[in-house]
């Protein structure tokens, strides 16, 4: 129960901490335009579902360290309970009484402790799922220079870079689309600036440019000195 929301929880921290970088990052610019207060809503709205997971999540572990501690006086009072008809009767000797009284309150307690660790499992099997799910992920551009022999060299280019109707949104959220037909060219020995708000695309051009991320086929070109970007050696481009 208590890993049920894990997944989203981890996905909601992830878009929290990306806002507080954008937030540091432009602090000045944040300032210029009195944009605090709505930086601020910004980033305590993507706590939100954080902010519920985690009653629920204490909620279920305060049920059950609770019912472990309530288990272990339990114990105790049936054993004493027990213990007395027994040493009235005769049938049971005080020295046999304490043994028992031993092992159920040990039993009891490592039950107790056991539930108050349910959290810490929650996490390492969140830690573990994510860890595996990265190294099982195949790379969709060629990572390994003998992907990249043959390719075309990126040592003597000049710098014109182009951009022709580029449509890009990032594989974990294609259904948010940053890039909508965007093309524009900047030659070589020109300066130029992309300004809009956080996510309009700024950052992800240069990413495109580095080749972090890839133009889907179909979605548009991106081109250095008039050739595809695919088709330039991936080391050599990234050292440019």
């Amino acid at each position: 129960m208590v890993r049920g929301s894990s997944k989203q929880g981890v996905k909601a921290n992830v878009e929290a901490g990306g806002i507080l970088s954008e937030c540091v990052i432009n602090t000045k610019t944040i300032f210029s335009f009195n944009f605090q207060p709505t930086a601020i809503k910004m980033y305590l709205d993507s706590l939100e579902f954080i902010k519920q997971q985690f009653y629920h999540d204490a909620f279920i572990s305060g049920f059950f360290v609770s019912l472990g501690n309530f288990a272990s006086f339990c114990a105790n009072a049936a054993v004493y309970a027990v213990a007395k008809k027994f040493i009235l009767d005769g049938s049971l000797e005080s020295d046999d009484m304490a043994i028992a009284m031993s092992v159920v309150t040990t039993c009891a307690q490592g039950i107790s402790n056991g539930l108050g660790n349910i959290g810490n499992l929650k996490k390492a099997m969140v830690a573990y799922k994510s860890i595996y799910s990265i190294l099982d992920t195949q790379s969709l551009i060629p990572p390994y220079q003998k992907d990249n022999e043959g390719k075309i060299s990126a040592v003597n280019i000049r710098g014109k870079i182009e951009l022709r109707h580029v449509y890009f949104a990032y594989p974990t959220r294609p259904e948010n689309v940053i890039l909508k037909d965007v093309s524009l060219v900047i030659n070589p020995g020109e300066q130029a600036a992309f300004v809009g708000y956080s996510g309009s695309g700024k950052s992800t051009i240069i990413q495109l440019l580095n080749r972090f991320y890839d133009v889907e086929e179909g979605k548009g070109e991106v081109l250095i000195d008039d050739v595809n970007i695919k088709d330039y050696n991936l080391y050599e481009l990234r050292k440019k």
